[in-house]
């Protein structure tokens, strides 16, 4: 697979489908003072839910 950057991404990605899918992402955020959410997938209601679960997880 060649090196560019989509590549690079898709190796790092990982899949959101399920509040268990947040326990890696919450490892790698370990303890963050700061932790920043986009607007990249802005209108979804996907992209609504999973930042609610991870926000309500995040304050805990």
């Amino acid at each position: 697979m060649p090196d560019t950057e989509q590549a690079r991404i898709q190796s790092q990605a990982l899949p959101l489908t399920d509040q268990v899918w947040l326990d890696p992402l919450l490892e790698r955020i370990g303890d963050a003072r700061y932790v920043l959410l986009g607007e990249a997938s802005h209108g979804t209601a996907d992209y609504y839910q999973v930042r609610d679960v991870l926000t309500r997880r995040l304050i805990e």
